[in-house]
């Protein structure tokens, strides 16, 4: 018994050594995957991870978060788990219904309103009350990964017809985001420690999937592995297939890209007018239109400067409300004149292999998680924006992007020396950066360094000319040194890129208004209050040029106004006082020395956030 329990303990001491150098070795080699993405996210996200790899992860059926951003997460979905008001599943009887496929475009990123979504407003043009547009969109699908959200989902709402909405990133061979919703899975504690403490463990683990970490420690690897190469012929032949079993029509749309200055499509064939997608659909005799020419005679018609502005929320990719509204105008055509069906031609390969190259080869890493620090960090929430921004650093530590957001953040809460300091990295790394340019530009110019600002405002202006933030604090510099035309030349610039600028118009008003151009001023500031409600500057300022006049009556609504909407800003708290004081003092107006000046808010600086789908 004696010698059984000896050879028992010489060989837990063997098997400890043993394992104690295959952990020094794994740590000296590096082999341990990072712990990012078990560490970093939380439940409260309207996504779960999917046990279906094509998919990877979709969104919770009946969620709802009323203060969700709209682009982190979503204010609510349906009972099915789709970003829609409530459906049956079986068709109500006469009805045609229309699913609607795609991803963050058709899922409606950015947007809060349900009926601000393409899918509702398409559903609202059609006055008969029969055809209903099913939202079937989800952030970060690709081609295959909506396809299949058809197939195990969407057939059991029997749908008439599919409208695909393609976009260019569709081509990706993985789901964008596929690790951004996975510590919500919760492991026992020692699970947990072992994982975060042994890099043996975790290699084990990651290697054999055991206790399904490997797909929640690389779920992009699971994602990649499931759906191989050429995602989009693929999901097309798979579409195909659907729509003849189960005797449903088909439309892909071909959603366009909204540049500053222009609405154009990406991706086509070498030395041809044809797009990639356009072949591969014609290969599985599939209908495929443009939306592009449509979106451009809008553009023509109604005198729009900036598509970027206009159409999307920003990021040149997804729908504001007009572009939605638009959108929706556009499909309702499409869908009423139908593409004649096509015969399926042979395919010479050539399209599926410029649509494999058009796919990027893996996820980027860096990339992701910069996208979820500059949403956690829009949506106020700082210190999870610092923390993200800096593990996206340690990722890509020369990435000029991640360095200037990080500088604007740190910037955001009083650390203006480091902020400083993250810009001149980003500048180093890329000095034709124009973000990086505006924003020590910024920087400098809220210092009082009026001639380092102009040169670095000048740069970023020539680097990047239809941006028109940078052409607006190009304008603030300008009217610091004194040289009010070049400053109006400068902000009228910004109105003419973005017509819809609300801080442009209040700027000029500023100006003109310390000016005493007073008749140019109110009107100016008026079209910022429309634009934008919630801005406060408009409508403090207008407050105070009613006061100049001795309007405090008109001056004290507008001064109250601003005050709500911030509460903690002095100037406006004294302006609303005193102009009180002088109404229940019965006086005329407010002498000129007792008045707070007219400001302008320093309001340019840029987040650099890729395009994600």
């Amino acid at each position: 018994m004696n010698t059984l329990l000896k050879r028992a303990v010489l060989l837990l001491i063997a098997l400890a050594c043993a394992l104690t150098v295959c952990e020094l070795i794994v740590r000296r080699t590096d082999l341990a995957p990072a712990l990012r993405p078990i560490l970093l996210h939380s439940e409260n996200t309207a996504y779960r991870r999917s046990t279906n790899p094509l998919l990877c992860y979709e969104l919770k059926p009946n969620y709802r978060d009323e203060n969700a951003d709209a682009v982190t997460s979503v204010p609510r979905t349906n009972a099915h788990g789709q970003r829609d008001i409530e459906r049956t599943k079986n068709k109500p009887a006469s009805s045609r219904r229309i699913i609607l496929l795609g991803d963050s475009v058709v899922a409606g990123v950015g947007l809060r309103d349900t009926d601000d979504l393409i899918s509702r407003r398409l559903e609202n043009l059609y006055t008969d009350a029969r055809t209903e547009i099913l939202n079937f969109g989800v952030d970060g699908y690709n081609t295959l990964a909506e396809v299949e959200l058809l197939r195990t989902k969407g057939l059991a709402f029997e749908p008439d017809h599919v409208l695909l909405l393609f976009v260019d990133n569709d081509f990706n061979d993985f789901t964008q985001e596929a690790w951004r919703v996975d510590s919500h899975h919760r492991y026992p504690a020692a699970v947990r420690a072992l994982f975060h403490g042994s890099h043996l463990f975790r290699v084990a683990t990651v290697r054999f999937n055991l206790f399904q970490l490997g797909t929640m420690a690389a779920p992009e690897r699971w994602n990649q592995a499931a759906t191989g190469s050429g995602n989009v012929s693929r999901g097309l032949a798979e579409l195909r297939a659907l729509a003849q079993k189960h005797g449903f029509g088909v439309t892909i749309a071909v959603w366009p890209y909204f540049d500053s200055g222009s609405i154009t499509d990406d991706h086509f064939l070498s030395h041809s007018g044809e797009l990639i997608i356009e072949r591969l659909a014609a290969a599985q005799g599939l209908p495929c239109v443009r939306l592009s020419p449509a979106f451009i005679a809008h553009r023509q018609k109604n005198s729009i400067v900036n598509p970027r502005t206009w159409y999307t929320t920003g990021d040149a990719m997804h729908p504001s409300p007009a572009g939605a509204r638009v959108a929706a105008s556009i499909l309702h055509q499409v869908l009423a004149n139908p593409s004649p069906a096509i015969p399926a031609v042979a395919d010479d390969g050539v399209a599926q292999q410029a649509a494999i190259a058009a796919s990027m080869q893996k996820p980027n890493s860096a990339d992701l998680m910069r996208i979820i620090a500059e949403r956690r960090y829009k949506a106020g929430d700082t210190t999870a924006g610092q923390t993200l921004l800096a593990k996206a650093l340690e990722m890509a530590p020369d990435d000029p992007k991640t360095l200037s957001n990080l500088g604007l953040l740190l910037k955001s809460i009083g650390r203006v020396d480091e902020a400083e300091q993250y810009y001149k990295r980003a500048l180093l790394a890329d000095p034709e950066s124009p973000h990086a340019q505006n924003n020590l530009g910024m920087l400098l110019l809220e210092r009082g360094d009026l001639t380092g600002a102009s040169r670095r405002l000048e740069r970023a202006v020539k680097l990047d000319p239809g941006s028109p933030e940078c052409r607006l604090n190009l304008g603030m510099a300008a009217e610091g040194q004194g040289r009010n035309s070049e400053a109006e030349s400068h902000y009228m610039q910004a109105i003419r890129l973005d017509p819809n600028y609300a801080k442009a118009y209040n700027n000029l008003g500023v100006l003109y208004a310390n000016r005493e151009i007073v008749d140019r001023a109110i009107p100016l500031f008026q079209r910022a209050m429309q634009l934008n409600p919630d801005f406060t500057d408009p409508f403090y300022n207008l407050g105070c040029v009613h006061e100049l006049m001795g309007q405090t009556d008109r001056a004290l609504p507008l001064l109250a106004h601003a005050a709500q909407l911030n509460p903690h800003d002095l100037d406006t708290r004294a302006a609303l006082a005193r102009v009180r004081a002088t109404l229940t003092l019965g006086e005329g107006h407010a002498t000129g020395t007792n008045s707070t000046p007219v400001t302008q808010p320093a309001s340019g600086e840029q987040v650099t956030e890729p395009v994600n789908p």
